[in-house]
């Protein structure tokens, strides 16, 4: 009556998907800082820019 044990491996990690640049979908060649509407994604709600690994 035992139970068959499955080997967990401690730490695997997925392979994770590149994200595309958000700047290039949208087709806008110039990135002004005045542009609020597309920056908004990369700001935190303090007015902080975030970092390269998260956005």
């Amino acid at each position: 009556m035992e139970k068959e044990r499955t080997r967990k491996r401690p730490f695997s990690f997925g392979i994770k998907k590149k994200k595309g640049c958000p700047f290039e979908a949208s087709k806008i060649k110039k990135i002004d800082y005045k542009d609020i509407e597309n920056l908004r994604f990369f700001v935190t709600e303090r007015g902080q820019i975030l970092p390269r690994r998260i956005t």
